[in-house]
């Protein structure tokens, strides 16, 4: 992976990452492993990529009928 993220060339050293994780109640066991992997994609990308400016998005997607009610949550 190393040997393919310092293949990347940018101009201006801006990255934007989206990713869209289901949350739904069934993946919640996954959710934790995906905080950890998105963690360590973005210390790898900041090691290999000097002045690195990196963006984060994620689009969490859950069941309409699970957890009427419920506030949204931030994944940190």
């Amino acid at each position: 992976m190393e040997e393919y993220l310092q293949s990347i060339t940018s101009k201006n050293n801006k990255i934007l990452l989206a990713f869209l994780i289901d949350a739904t109640y069934s993946m919640q066991q996954y959710i934790s492993m995906t905080r950890n992997v998105v963690k360590q994609l973005a210390r790898i990308l900041q090691i290999n990529f000097d002045g690195l400016q990196l963006r984060i998005a994620a689009v969490l997607y859950r069941d309409p009928l699970e957890n009427e009610g419920s506030h949204h949550s931030v994944l940190r």
